[in-house]
């Protein structure tokens, strides 16, 4: 009985070390893929879901997978329960970077600039001892954003190009083509529509040279918004259909949405508000469904606009009220831009 006993630890142990094996090597896989050429929101939450779900190293990596994908809510309430977890993560240079950028993106949503700051500063001292330049620039590219979020442009834009200098001395060009988009998402905040689309030009050449299919649709939606903010219709209908292209394989389901209110929108603008309430109805109802608040909030805006045009002016002004409750949920940034900005 006391060799079965002893067996039956034995083999408990065993299987716990196996166990705690297997997490180690499937996050290990993640932090690679994260910073690999094939890297997708998508392809990341698929790894992730392997993961068992109650680790607390799990959540982290949900919780920038909801980042990702523009969930404010999910993400919100995710690092509301990880804030106080920072020793858990402090021993794993890795996940110690990680949690101190998502805490910055936490607080800045929350609209305390200054322990997102904070969090940012916290984040490159572990990325600089561990000496990963893929780190820093990521880190550096938030702290742009959160300049840019309070206006103050100098900064942004020297935080920003700090972060393309560390991309660039980095493996892999996917991290230099993400910040180089977070640039150009700074400078359209403000009003440097050229800039940000030769930027926006140049993120794109990258990914389409490392035959990103998400990152490339996405780029060229974000051009197609640039042209259309500067009134070059046919230009943004152009890059649109390059987006709508790309996304067919990779079928990106907020990619495709964010599709049709730039069609939406596009319709606004040649003059066919009809068009647009035609489709903005079920459009609505799908991103209800998927929670992504700052899409939510510009549909409500287009389909308010459409309403109006229309003359539906009661039914205009109750949209507008629902869009104006979605982005006092966002807090930031603080003047609403002339189109959403979707960070990567």
């Amino acid at each position: 009985a006391k060799n079965s006993t002893i067996l039956a630890r034995l083999i408990f142990c065993t299987f716990l070390m196996l166990s705690s094996w297997k997490y180690s090597a499937q996050q290990e896989e993640i932090q690679t893929y994260l910073f690999s050429e094939e890297f997708t929101p998508d392809g990341f939450n698929k790894r992730v879901s392997r993961l068992n779900s109650q680790k607390i190293e799990t959540k982290l990596f949900k919780a920038y997978y909801l980042k990702l994908r523009g969930n404010h809510t999910g993400f919100t309430n995710l690092m509301a329960e990880l804030v106080p977890r920072y020793a858990n993560f402090n021993k794993n240079p890795f996940l110690h970077f990680l949690y101190n950028l998502q805490l910055s993106y936490y607080y800045a949503e929350q609209g305390s600039m200054a322990k997102a700051k904070s969090a940012v500063m916290m984040g490159n001292l572990v990325a600089t001892s561990a000496r990963q330049k893929d780190w820093q620039a990521y880190l550096y590219a938030q702290l742009g954003q959160i300049y840019s979020d309070e206006g103050l442009k100098d900064s942004s834009f020297s935080s920003h190009k700090k972060s393309i200098e560390f991309a660039k001395r980095s493996e892999g060009l996917i991290t230099l083509s993400r910040c180089l988009h977070d640039f150009a998402c700074s400078n359209a905040i403000f009003s440097q529509v050229e800039r940000s689309v030769e930027q926006e030009l140049h993120a794109l050449l990258l990914v389409q040279k490392i035959k990103n299919d998400y990152y490339t649709s996405l780029f060229c939606q974000f051009i197609a918004k640039l042209s259309l903010e500067a009134g070059n219709i046919r230009e943004s209908e152009n890059y649109l259909f390059k987006s709508e292209q790309r996304n067919k394989a990779n079928k990106c389901v907020t990619i495709e949405l964010e599709n049709k209110l730039l069609a939406a929108k596009i319709e606004l603008k040649k003059g066919f508000s009809e068009e647009s309430l035609k489709f903005l109805p079920k459009t609505i109802a799908r991103i209800e469904k998927i929670q992504v608040e700052h899409m939510l909030g510009e549909a409500l805006l287009i389909y308010g606009q459409a309403l109006s045009i229309n003359n539906n002016c009661v039914e205009a002004m109750a949209v507008f009220s629902k869009a104006q409750s979605c982005f006092e949920k966002l807090k930031t940034p603080k003047k609403l831009p002339r189109f959403i900005i979707q960070r990567v």
